[in-house]
């Protein structure tokens, strides 16, 4: 063979191995990008319905984003238990609202977005230490498991602390070396920036840590140095209303822990939601096989979340956003099961007894996929969830219609964010009068103007209402003032009904 086709060879040789290499590395990535867009992108806007936690941070984002710090008709420190949603996560979810001429369906994308970046995060930054198949299996659990499907469709910040808190924990599995600690770090510092239950994993992290004092310095500073902003800015803005609202915080922590999570009670909901279903009792399992020295960190950082969420709430079972933070990191157990079994010495059929686990994601993805063109992907706290999108945009229209920016509506957060008044949610009118109400203050300096039911309009009377709100504390007060001054029912489906203030209705026939 002459030296040029020997060269030509060789050459050809080391083409082929660079093409083989970049295609191993581009199938998995095509294949969760496709998995992505099949199971978060059809029927964004309205599946699954929109929920008042959800409407209300998209719409303190989106005034945000113009340069008003308010919630509604409060002003907003973003300290305070109705609003503890950090300001770097609501300014770009209000970026993206921006942008999207105010509709939700913006905001949501953004959470869309980031469960592809925590897809590819497990795919990209696990395949080394727990190797490629296991990574990618990881990654498409977490993009097919239902209840990813139903929370990163929506705009809750815990979803970008969540994949913050993955981030962090596939850093600390790497060598406590100075770089891989402040990548670490940035990603403690994104979920800082979204929720303050970033510190949940802060103390994982310092557990994982705390034998490398060297480390401590690039783990934590981004976090701290987001904390601190907006703290600072905060109180540039309200001065000591800051410190009222980190009090009250730390009261609404402290009671629900004492509530719901003392003594035997804390076990109960521990269990309670490992076993609530297969993801989490494969979770727990994949936990358990973690706690080896290669793989600490995962179940560290698992285990002491799961430990506090629980026992803070006792209703994440249904109400599960706030367990979010913890998810993408349960996934993270997922790949290890995968890494556990396909280290095993014997097979099944002539096959690693791995290769069945596939089966999971692919089921999901089926069953999903029908639920989502169905329109049966549906949340557990469905029964507190808008229970038409339609009819909302229809009372929408119709009062849009019939008001301007200056006059004030009394609405839910559900519609509040399709309407161009000023609105008032109930239980901030409930606060206008004095009266108490799920720790909200009664204070009138904390208004942004009159949030009084004399004042408004119109008032919208919806699901979540009836289910909810008048049964809250002092809600019988605005139930009592409708009776009573006999407000007539203008506009009126299923679910919905607007009620005309009859001081207005005497204006118009004056």
């Amino acid at each position: 063979m002459s030296a040029k086709s020997s060269q030509e060879s060789h050459l050809g040789s080391t083409l082929k191995a660079k093409i083989s290499v970049k295609s191993r590395n581009f199938l998995p990535v095509l294949i969760v990008v496709l998995v992505w867009a099949a199971l978060y992108l059809p029927k964004l806007r309205t599946v699954p319905g929109w929920y008042g936690d959800e409407t209300m941070t998209f719409v303190v984002s989106c005034d945000l984003f113009k340069g008003s710090a308010v919630n509604f008709s409060l002003w907003n420190t973003f300290w305070h238990p109705h609003y503890p949603y950090q300001q770097l996560y609501s300014w770009i979810c209000g970026m993206f609202g921006f942008l999207g001429g105010g509709d939700i369906v913006a905001g949501r994308f953004l959470n869309t977005l980031l469960a592809l970046a925590g897809a590819l995060f497990l795919w990209f930054l696990g395949r080394d230490a727990l190797g490629r198949m296991s990574a990618l299996f990881g990654a498409l659990i977490f993009l097919s498991y239902y209840q990813s499907i139903i929370h990163f469709r929506m705009c809750y910040a815990h979803n970008a602390a969540g994949i913050g808190i993955l981030v962090m924990t596939l850093f600390l599995m790497r060598s406590a070396c100075w770089k891989n600690s402040l990548y670490a770090g940035c990603g403690l510092g994104f979920a800082a920036g979204a929720h303050p239950i970033f510190s949940y994993a802060a103390i994982a992290a310092f557990v994982c840590r705390f034998n490398r004092p060297r480390s401590w310095a690039p783990l934590f500073l981004p976090a701290f140095l987001i904390v601190a902003s907006s703290l600072f800015l905060s109180y540039l803005r309200f001065g000591d209303w800051l410190f009222e609202d980190l009090k009250a915080l730390a009261g609404s922590f402290s009671s629900t822990s004492a509530t719901y999570g003392g003594g035997r009670q804390a076990l109960f909901n521990f269990l309670n939601f490992v076993f609530q279903d297969w993801f989490h009792l494969g979770a727990l399992l994949g936990l358990l096989l973690s706690l080896c020295r290669r793989f600490i960190p995962v179940a560290v950082v698992a285990g002491t979340c799961l430990i506090l969420l629980t026992k803070n709430r006792a209703n994440l079972t249904v109400f599960y956003y706030q367990a979010v933070i913890v998810l993408p990191v349960l996934c993270l157990c997922w790949a290890r099961i995968y890494n556990f079994f396909s280290g095993l010495g014997w097979k099944v059929g002539g096959k690693n007894p791995a290769w069945l686990l596939w089966g999971i994601p692919m089921f999901c993805l089926w069953i999903n996929l029908g639920k989502i063109f169905s329109g049966t992907m549906v949340p557990l706290n469905q029964y507190w969830v808008t229970q038409s999108p339609a009819e909302v945009e229809e009372a929408a229209r119709w009062i849009n219609e019939r008001t301007s920016p200056q006059d004030t509506v009394a609405a839910n957060n559900n519609i509040a964010w399709l309407l161009k008044a000023k609105t008032v949610w109930y239980p901030q009118m409930i606060t206008w009068y004095g009266l108490p109400t799920q720790d909200l203050y009664n204070k009138r300096e904390r208004f942004r103007y009159d949030a009084s039911l004399e004042n408004v309009k119109y008032a919208v009377v919806g699901d979540i209402d009836k289910r909810w709100t008048f049964g809250e504390q002092n809600a019988s007060v605005i139930v009592q003032k409708f009776q009573q001054e006999q407000w007539p029912v203008v506009w009126q489906g299923p679910n919905y009904m607007i009620l005309l203030n009859p001081r207005n209705d005497e204006k118009q026939k004056q």
